[in-house]
């Protein structure tokens, strides 16, 4: 899951839960940006980065 302190539609709290209740998934990971908003603005790069890193592991 990919987040921001600034998103206004989630928070750390709801990303841990979401994660305890990822029971079927063999991995969940957070990957949590300081200063970023919902829509990622000036974190697209970092954030693709991040997913394509993910998904090859």
């Amino acid at each position: 899951m990919l987040c921001g302190s600034q998103d206004f539609f989630n928070d750390r709290e709801r990303l841990d839960t979401l994660k305890k209740a990822a029971i079927n998934s063999p991995l969940t990971d957070i990957i949590w940006y300081e200063g970023c908003g919902h829509n990622f603005a000036n974190f697209e790069k970092q954030a693709g980065n991040d997913f394509v890193n993910w998904l090859n592991k």
